[in-house]
C-alpha cells in the first residue's frame, strides 16, 4: 500500500517524508490557519473575511494538501516499479497531516532510516529552517528511529531545470505562433523582507541559479525578474513586484508576457489567486496578453526529479541502517560546506544536513 497518510505505520522500508507549509482545505479552515500563521496573535475579522473571500474564488480552498499526497502516493509508486522498497508520507508545518502525524506513520511502528524533504527547492530560515525546527522537535519527543537526512534545497536537481524549460518552450511556441513573435518571460518567486540585519541572500541567489540554468535550455527570450505576493509586515520587500514589471512591459511591448513562478512547484492561493485572479484584474483588457506557465502539482516531470533528489539521499540511509550515522558530508544551504563537492565530485544535486539536523 503506497501514498498519503493511509493505513497504520509503515514496515521496515525506509521513509521520505514529504513537507510543505500546508494551507486551508476548505473555507472552514481559513480562520484556523491564519491563527497559526499569526503564531497565535488575533486575526482581525476584516482580513478573516478578505482571505475566506480568496479561497472562495479558487474554489473553496486550496489543493495544495491533496497535490502533497499525490506526490507522496505517486513517488512510491514510482520507486516500486524500479525495485525500490520504500514508504512516503506527505505532511504540513501548518494544517493536516501534521509533521508529528506524518513521523509516527513512518517511523512509529519502527521502519528503516527516513528522509525529509521540503517540497520547496530553496531554503529560507522562515520556511525550511521552520520545518527543520519541528522535525527536530519531533524527533527529540519521538527518538525511536533516527532520521538520517533532512534535505534545506534542491534547486540544483538537472531535472527541476529541464522540466521547468520544457513547459516553457511548448508556452512560448504556443504564444509566438498565435501573436507573431515570442513572449517575455517574467519569472517570480515569492517576495520576502529584505532586512540589512537579515538578508535574503542565499534565496534569491538559489533562485537565480535555477534560473540561469532553465534559460541554458532555451532559446534566447527577453527575461525580467520578479517577486510576488508581498505580506503584510511593514519594511522594504524584495523585489521588483510582480505587479510593476508586467505594468511596465505590457505597456511598452506589443508581445505577450509569459508568467513563470519558479519559486512554486504546485498550485496555492500565491499561483491560483494572486496571479490568476488579482494580478489579470488589475490589468484589466491588457491581461488579454498575460499567460502563465502551469504548475508541477504531481505530474511526471515533478515526480522524476523528487526521484532524481532522494536516490542518493536513500542510499545513504540504506548504508548507514542501524547506525548514527550522517549520510557522507554534510550540506549546507545553497552547496557543500567548505565549497567541498557532491557526490561524485559532482555539484550536488540538493543540500542536505545529516542525522536530522542536529549540527
Amino acid at each position: 500500500m503506497s501514498g498519503g497518510m493511509r493505513g497504520g505505520p509503515v514496515d521496515d522500508r525506509p521513509g521520505i517524508l514529504l513537507v510543505a507549509l500546508g494551507a486551508p482545505e476548505s473555507l472552514d479552515g481559513v480562520p484556523g490557519f491564519l491563527a497559526a500563521i499569526r503564531r497565535g496573535r488575533p486575526t482581525p475579522p476584516g482580513m478573516v473575511a478578505e482571505f475566506v473571500e480568496r479561497y472562495r474564488q479558487i474554489g473553496g480552498g486550496s489543493p495544495l494538501n491533496r497535490i502533497g499526497r499525490d506526490l507522496a502516493r505517486r513517488l512510491e509508486d514510482r520507486m516500486e516499479l524500479k525495485g525500490v522498497r520504500v514508504a512516503c508520507r506527505y505532511a504540513a508545518l501548518l494544517g493536516g497531516p501534521s509533521i508529528e502525524e506524518g513521523w509516527a506513520a513512518l517511523f512509529g511502528a519502527g521502519g528503516a532510516g527516513g528522509i525529509c524533504l521540503p517540497l520547496t527547492p530553496f531554503y529560507t530560515p522562515w520556511g525550511v529552517g521552520h520545518y527543520l525546527a519541528r522535525i527536530r522537535a519531533v524527533r527529540r519527543a519521538r527518538p525511536e528511529r533516527d532520521l538520517m537526512v533532512c534535505f534545506t534545497g534542491w534547486h540544483g536537481a538537472a531535472g527541476l531545470a529541464r522540466a521547468w524549460a520544457r513547459r516553457i518552450r511548448a508556452a512560448s511556441e504556443s504564444l509566438s505562433d498565435r501573436w507573431g513573435e515570442p513572449p517575455v518571460l517574467v519569472f517570480s518567486a515569492h517576495s520576502l523582507p529584505d532586512r540589512p540585519d537579515d538578508p535574503a541572500v542565499p534565496y534569491t541567489t538559489q533562485i537565480d541559479a535555477l534560473r540561469a540554468r532553465i534559460l541554458k535550455e532555451l532559446p534566447p527570450h527577453r527575461t525580467v525578474m520578479a517577486y510576488q505576493s508581498v505580506g503584510r509586515a511593514d519594511g522594504p520587500w524584495l523585489g521588483p513586484a510582480v505587479e510593476s514589471v508586467t505594468d511596465d512591459l505590457l505597456r511598452e511591448t506589443h508581445a505577450p508576457v509569459l508568467l513563470v513562478p519558479i519559486g512554486f512547484i504546485a498550485d496555492n492561493l500565491e499561483i491560483l489567486y494572486d496571479l490568476d485572479i488579482a494580478l489579470r484584474r488589475r490589468l484589466g483588457v491588457e491581461a488579454r496578453r498575460l499567460y502563465r506557465v502551469p504548475s508541477f502539482n504531481a505530474d511526471d516531470d515533478l515526480v522524476s526529479t523528487l526521484e532524481e533528489v532522494v536516490r542518493p539521499a536513500l542510499a545513504a540511509v540504506s548504508g548507514g541502517r542501524g547506525t548514527n550515522r550522517g549520510p557522507g558530508p554534510s550540506l549546507r544551504p545553497g552547496g557543500a560546506e567548505g565549497g567541498r563537492r557532491g557526490l561524485n565530485g559532482r555539484e550536488p544535486v540538493a543540500s542536505w544536513l545529516g542525522s536530522a539536523g542536529e549540527r
